[in-house]
């Protein structure tokens, strides 16, 4: 299999594999489902639709699971090209609105938010020919501020953020930039944006998009799109230049979208935590826009593949100021990669979370293990306020929906977290007003931890198992059913209703870019954890249900100087605007801290 470069670029037609099957039995995978999952903590799981995107494309019984899976998963969709300028605005007078509709009224049907993607793109083959003629600045800003005013405007309502410029930078920028980030940008014969408009383009874009949303009282956030501009290289520091320039002159960029097309290596993830940090801490929201990784079909490799695609979970969700997770494309079917720009790398890549016919991989249930595992503070908590207390007996609410009208009945609520809960803001310090999430439900506070319970904001190795569930057993009565063989992870009976569609969504004015303190105001609980030498994807098999191959392995003995609860250690206020020390007591023995593996490797 060839190796690939990280700095693979986001544009290609998917080619739709062909599949064996002519009928798809839609069997739910083991635990709950990942929009599941990511409501319960308001984030966002999602993918990207393909070009295809019909019966008639794909077939009707293809189409149909297709649409189950996507609709069932996910809860952000991003249509791969169809709102890119070329598709939808071939020429001076011409939307092609059907095409774009389609993806946006799917989103809408299963209660789903959407990612626009994209006003300003470099390609030549998203440029339609009346653009690339206009050689006047003045003609060319007319041109982009008609396109972003249609279009923002039309895909405003449901629409959770646009990129608003894709790929302005250099593939590798060779030179790290000293003064100037623009130093960094494509050259002027290879973007015909900036050879008319000059360097500026991506400044005006940002102010007509802003312009746009402000006039039609939308909601939509306005980020930058890039490739390989996820750990800390000369282009991401060219990019992190810009983000600090723009901020500082009050340009509207509010967030960064990181296209991460893993090849075959393995990502450096300190150096990632580290960009991301240095984003975050400029009050940027961030989004990995698309994720996949190149891999083949032996069981190694599928291990390789989920491994990584939970450790990249992971890091995000480490960072308060993280959004979304995104795999562009989500079945082994059809990918970009099959058909990069004219080099097809081969089918055998199965970069995707799913198989070809729509069965869920290791990277599946690497990304829901992701999402169950570790919870995490809201970015709005603050150190002065405290959590309201659920009268006795009482069911914890489920926060509602991204949108209104969900695709299916709400899960039931588990029972009080024994961690403590999150700070909610003050009338001082009033919550941050965001189209995108909810709060996550109050937990009663708990200063002392029940044996066995892992504090889940340490760092964990990926390889590790918590000792007890993030949420204790539901009931008999509970259509949520404990999964004998895996802990931390309770699956659903039965199967889930079709929701309707929803109305527009609630507007809102956006949100100020300025974030209140985060630190942590109660002791989290800090118990045990056991290593497992396999992580928890290993023993799944597609001839069965996914922990009948193997049984977890059994948990070793524990000296007795180390059996004790450990607490957390004192909470510890953070700068402003910046996510709290994550600090506890390590009550690991030295056998155990022996078979741990860094998440930083």
């Amino acid at each position: 299999m060839p190796a690939v470069s990280s700095a693979l670029r986001a544009l290609a037609l998917p080619l739709w594999v062909a599949a064996a099957p002519t009928a798809h039995a839609q069997t739910l995978p083991e635990g709950p489902r990942l929009r599941d999952l990511a409501d319960r903590r308001g984030f966002l799981v999602g993918t990207a639709l393909g070009d295809n995107f019909t019966s008639s494309g794909m077939g009707a019984s293809t189409y149909a699971a297709y649409t189950a899976v996507a609709g069932r998963e996910f809860n952000f969709f991003t249509a791969e090209n169809a709102h890119k300028f070329g598709r939808i605005h071939p020429d001076l007078t011409t939307y092609l609105w059907s095409t774009g509709d389609r993806y946006d009224t799917f989103a809408r049907s299963v209660g789903a938010a959407f990612h626009g993607h994209a006003f300003a793109w470099y390609k030549t083959t998203s440029t339609p020919p009346f653009v690339v003629a206009t050689t006047g600045r003045d003609e060319l800003l007319g041109l982009m501020r008609d396109h972003i005013e249609a279009v923002g405007t039309r895909y405003g309502p449901g629409t959770i953020l646009w990129d608003v410029v894709n790929e302005s930078l250099q593939s590798s920028v060779a030179t790290a930039p000293t003064t100037d980030w623009r130093t960094a940008l494509r050259p002027a014969d290879t973007d015909h944006w900036r050879a008319v408009i000059g360097t500026d383009y991506i400044e005006q874009a940002f102010r007509f998009a802003a312009a746009t949303r402000a006039a039609t009282d939308q909601s939509y956030q306005l980020i930058y799109n890039d490739f390989s501009n996820e750990s800390l290289t000369n282009k991401s520091l060219a990019q992190y230049m810009m983000a600090q320039d723009f901020l500082a002159r009050g340009v509207p960029l509010e967030g960064i979208g990181f296209q991460m097309h893993v090849g075959t290596g393995t990502p450096a993830y300190t150096s990632i935590r580290a960009n991301f940090k240095r984003l975050s801490d400029l009050g940027l929201d961030l989004y990995i826009t698309e994720f996949d990784t190149i891999t083949g079909s032996s069981a190694a490799e599928l291990d390789r593949q989920a491994a990584i695609y939970q450790r990249t979970l992971d890091v995000a969700l480490r960072n308060p100021h993280f959004r979304a997770f995104q795999t562009w494309g989500f079945t082994d079917r059809s990918s970009w990669l099959y058909t990069w720009e004219g080099n097809p790398i081969g089918a055998d890549v199965r970069p995707l979370p799913f198989t070809t016919d729509f069965s869920p991989k290791p990277a599946y249930y690497a990304i829901q293990d992701a999402l169950a595992y570790e919870q995490r503070p809201p970015p709005w908590s603050t150190a002065t306020s405290s959590p309201p207390r659920p009268p006795p007996g009482s069911p914890t609410p489920i926060p509602p929906p991204l949108w209104p009208a969900p695709r299916h009945a709400p899960s039931p609520a588990p029972p009080p977290s024994p961690c403590a809960a999150a700070p909610r803001p003050t009338a001082a310090s009033p919550r941050i007003s965001s189209p995108r999430s909810n709060p996550p439900p109050a937990a009663p506070a708990a200063t002392t931890s029940p044996a066995g319970f892992a504090c889940p904001l340490a760092r964990r190795p990926f390889a590790c198992v918590s000792a007890f569930p993030i949420h204790p057993a539901p009931s008999a009565t509970s259509p949520w059913r404990a999964s004998p063989a895996r802990p931390g992870i309770a699956s659903r009976a039965g199967s889930t209703s079709p929701g309707t569609a929803p109305s527009s969504p609630p507007r809102s004015t956006p949100r100020p870019r300025a974030r209140p303190p985060t630190s942590i105001s109660t002791p989290l609980p800090w118990a045990t954890a056991t290593c497992s030498p396999t992580p928890r994807w290993r023993a799944r098999s597609p001839a069965g249900p996914p922990w009948a191959a193997a049984p977890s392995p059994p948990k070793p003995p524990r000296p007795a100087a180390t059996t004790a609860t450990a607490a957390c250690a004192p909470p510890i206020a953070a700068p402003s605007g910046r996510a709290p020390p994550r600090t506890c007591a390590p009550p690991f023995s030295p056998p155990a801290r022996a078979c741990m593996r860094s998440a930083d490797t």
